[in-house]
């Protein structure tokens, strides 16, 4: 984290790893001054190191499935190919909440109400790349999991990646499981709770009276649900830093496929290889396969990761192929600037 102060440098741990706390109790937990905190957050705010994002518990609220496709470019494909591929996807696609791309390859992850709503997708950007030939026909990956049966460890936790290496009291650390998505029943919203979560959401940086303008609420409306919707584990807030401010040149997506034969326990020991051995902020495992994302300061850092996972996996006999591995550079990652979870909101009717 060059550039930052060591002061700066801790409250940024903080806003990161305490999102939703006042600038009162992050100074407590810190022990730095409030109005140091205060004038650290509006510092670096306005200096574009973070910016906050409400998720809704999609398990919760009708969805299955999460989705995550990822393939490879022909080398060569015009830019305009390229941003009509994603532009349509959005639309095919509106439960799309996240991409990452570059001109070599692509991923991309979606909620899904059901099945029959993640084939229409996947039936999209198969004809896509035919109909086009911007990449290897049928030689892209789709994977589903189930919310109910897949273990999402963590999802977009930035708190290890800002890690001051001081040692704060209850501070998290790479074993800590997210649990983002509990194994809850669905809830039943009314359309007041409904509207004021899609303000939340669409809205994430705005005042609550800014909100309650857009939903057509009173402020104290939004307040109370608001925390509501925190307090039945319906919504979450995240604070996502600015990997290339932190000098994070790439992340990097990796694929594992096990075979059926391997042990539950070899699969634990390489989820924990993993947690100790990156500073993920993306993982989920179900019961063939995970996918983890993860910020890396270069290309090099991540050679030596995939020559290592490679290594052992052989050594264990655990997986049906090479692990696959795309990296984005941070630099122009839409990821990061347009996390949406807004069309997520009232859908698995």
């Amino acid at each position: 984290m060059r550039g930052l102060t060591e002061k700066e440098k801790l409250a940024l741990y903080g806003f990161v790893c305490y999102p939703g706390a006042t600038d009162r109790e992050i100074a407590h937990t810190l022990h730095l001054k409030h109005s140091t905190v205060t004038a650290i957050r509006r510092r670096l705010w306005e200096r574009k190191y973070f910016r906050y994002v409400y998720i809704p518990m999609m398990n919760m609220l009708g969805h299955e499935l999460l989705g995550i496709s990822y393939g490879l470019f022909d080398t060569g494909t015009p830019d305009k190919v390229l941003s009509a591929f994603f532009e349509n996807a959005k639309q095919y696609c509106p439960k799309l909440f996240m991409q990452c791309r570059n001109h070599e390859g692509w991923l991309m992850m979606y909620n899904a109400a059901n099945y029959t709503e993640a084939k229409k997708y996947i039936d999209y950007v198969e004809e896509f790349i035919g109909r086009h030939s911007v990449g290897p026909l049928y030689k892209n990956t789709h994977i589903l999991f189930p919310y109910a049966v897949s273990e999402l460890i963590k999802f977009f936790d930035f708190s290890e990646i800002v890690s001051t290496g001081k040692v704060i009291k209850n501070q998290k650390n790479s074993m800590d499981i997210d649990k983002m998505f509990p194994q809850s029943a669905r809830e039943v919203l009314s359309k007041k709770e409904l509207a004021v979560l899609s303000g939340l959401v669409r809205f994430p940086e705005e005042p609550l009276s800014k909100i309650a303008e857009h939903v057509d609420v009173s402020r104290q409306c939004v307040s109370n649900t608001e925390k509501d919707l925190k307090k039945r584990k319906i919504l979450k807030i995240v604070s996502i830093p600015n990997l290339y401010m932190l000098n994070y040149r790439y992340i990097m997506a990796l694929h594992l496929q096990f075979k059926p034969h391997t042990q539950m326990s070899d699969r634990e020991r390489i989820a924990n290889i993993i947690l100790n051995s990156l500073r993920s902020i993306f993982f989920v495992s179900g019961t063939f396969e995970a996918v983890v994302l993860a910020p890396m300061e270069s290309y090099e850092t991540c050679h030596n990761i995939r020559r290592t996972l490679v290594s052992l996996c052989d050594s264990h006999d655990m997986l049906r192929a090479n692990p696959s591995f795309l990296l984005f550079p941070t630099e122009k990652l839409g990821c990061l600037e347009n996390l949406d979870f807004s069309k997520c909101i009232g859908s698995g009717k």
